[in-house]
């Protein structure tokens, strides 16, 4: 399961929200709006924090790969906490 962000374009409620791939959120929890776009958060962010120091393109595709995976690692662990209870 994935993180995906949201926006609102009735209330400009942004948040994040953790489903997989093939699902797609339509309703805002905070104005109950069927008025959700998803938008790109992770690599807007890594693109924005550096920009002053103008990154190689391949840098900063391999340090969002890296962020994934350690998300990956993190929610495996989730995962077998859940299973073992």
């Amino acid at each position: 399961m994935g993180l995906y962000c949201y926006r609102c374009s009735g209330c400009e409620h942004v948040f994040e929200a953790r489903h997989p791939y093939k699902e797609r959120l339509t309703r805002c929890p905070s104005c109950k709006k069927n008025a959700l776009s998803k938008i790109l958060d992770k690599p807007i962010k890594i693109l924005l924090k550096n920009q002053n120091t103008s990154p190689q393109t391949g840098h900063v595709v391999t340090k969002n790969i890296e962020m994934a995976k350690e998300e990956i690692k993190q929610e495996q662990k989730n995962l077998q906490k859940r299973v073992k209870k």
